[in-house]
């Protein structure tokens, strides 16, 4: 079957979206390391896929990994800088890193 002429899109694509479906579903259910695995392997792929990056960025931001969870949703917002969801994720993170911050020099 040649998905490309009817569909407009390679089979790679499509298989690429599949993923990113099951590695949203499996961060949903809190799987972090599942979801990890995943994204890191549409990652190798498609190293600028925006999406995937802020994804795995609240993934780790889960797995309190956080300065690779702003690496990676600074690179998704230079990427997609008009994206209102990677600009909300972006600000979320920001907002808990500096109120993290802010509980640590209290205590």
């Amino acid at each position: 079957m040649d998905t490309t002429r009817e569909t407009g899109r390679s089979g790679l694509s499509i298989l690429h979206d599949a993923v990113r479906r099951k590695a949203y579903e499996m961060y949903q259910a809190k799987h972090w390391t599942n979801a990890e695995i995943l994204l890191r392997g549409i990652l190798c792929a498609e190293p600028e896929d925006a999406w995937s990056l802020a994804l795995y960025a609240s993934v780790l931001r889960n797995q309190q990994r956080y300065r690779e969870a702003l690496e990676l949703i600074e690179r998704a917002f230079a990427l997609a800088p008009a994206d209102d969801n990677i600009l909300a994720m972006r600000s979320e993170l920001h907002d808990y890193l500096r109120q993290l911050s802010n509980d640590r020099r209290a205590h």
